[in-house]
C-alpha cells in the first residue's frame, strides 16, 4: 500500500505525531516548511500546519501533488482558500481545539491587568514594597464588553458570570437566545465601547474585523478602560498603541 506522504510544519502533540508515524498508511515527516527538501515538497500530499505557515500560489507551487491541508487553528487567513480551491485542495482547521485554553488565557490576563499582577511581580524582583500604585480592583460589578460570542465568547462570559459581572456583547451572527442564556446585554459595538470598563476581542480576522478598533474609537471608550486582545493582532490599529493607549 502506498504511504501518503504527509509533511508536519510546527509544533505538533508528541503523543499524536508517533500515533501517525506508527500508522502505516502515513509517511509522517516533521519539518518548518522553509527548511524541507524541495525534492520531498514535490511528493507532498497532505500537510499539516499552524498559523505560522503561510499558503499562497508560491508556496502551492512547490508542492505539486498536495490534496489536504490541515491547520490546527481556529483561524484560517493564513491560507488563500481561494488558491486551494482552484487547486481542488481540500482545507481543514480546528476550529474548538483551542477554546478552553484562549478563554483561560484572557481571563488571566484580565485578572493580571486589574489586579496589577504583573507590575507587583516585576516591583518585587527590584525588591520595591511600595503597595500603594500596586492597589488594583475588583472585578464584581464591572461592566465586562465581549466583542465576538462565539466559542471563546461564551466561556468569557461564563467566567464573567461567576464573578458577578455585568456583561455586554457584540456579534451581528450570533441569536438572541446565545446572549439570553448568557446574561449578556446585546448591544452595538459603539455601544459597547462607550459603556464597558474592560473590552475583550475573539474575532477572526477578516475584511469586517481588520482595525475594527481604531484610533478614531479613542473618544468613546471610557479613561482608564482595559482593553483585551487574544485574537489577531489586526483587529486593532496600530495607531491606537502611537497614541498611548496599552
Amino acid at each position: 500500500m502506498k504511504k501518503i506522504n504527509t509533511l508536519i510544519t510546527e509544533r505538533f502533540d508528541f503523543e499524536v505525531y508517533n500515533s501517525l508515524r506508527a500508522d502505516p498508511r502515513f509517511s509522517v515527516t516533521l519539518s518548518p516548511f522553509d527548511k524541507a527538501d524541495p525534492a520531498f515538497l514535490q511528493t507532498v500530499e497532505a500537510l499539516v500546519i499552524r498559523s505560522g505557515t503561510k499558503i499562497n500560489s508560491s508556496s502551492l507551487s512547490s508542492m505539486p501533488e498536495l490534496k489536504l491541508i490541515i491547520s490546527c487553528t481556529s483561524g484560517f487567513d493564513h491560507i488563500d482558500l481561494e488558491v486551494c480551491k482552484n487547486k481542488n485542495i481540500i482545507v481543514t482547521h480546528t476550529p474548538s481545539a483551542h477554546t478552553q485554553a484562549a478563554a483561560e488565557l484572557t481571563w488571566s490576563l484580565i485578572l493580571s491587568v486589574v489586579r496589577k499582577i504583573n507590575l507587583a511581580h516585576s516591583q518585587t524582583l527590584k525588591g520595591n514594597w511600595n503597595r500603594e500604585p500596586l492597589v488594583g480592583s475588583e472585578l464584581l460589578n464591572k461592566k465586562i464588553g465581549i466583542v465576538g460570542v462565539g466559542r471563546i465568547g461564551q466561556k468569557i462570559a461564563k467566567f464573567a458570570n461567576a464573578f458577578d459581572m455585568n456583561l455586554f456583547g457584540f456579534d451581528p451572527y450570533q441569536e438572541d437566545s446565545v446572549f439570553e442564556s448568557l446574561n449578556i446585554k446585546r448591544v452595538s459595538f459603539h455601544e459597547l465601547l462607550l459603556q464597558s470598563d474592560i473590552i475583550t476581542f475573539h474575532v477572526p480576522k477578516s475584511k469586517e474585523t481588520t482595525h475594527m478598533l481604531r484610533a478614531s474609537n479613542l473618544e468613546d471608550l471610557a479613561h482608564g478602560v482595559y482593553l483585551i486582545n487574544t485574537s489577531r493582532g489586526e483587529v486593532i490599529d496600530p495607531q491606537i498603541y502611537m497614541a498611548g493607549l496599552t
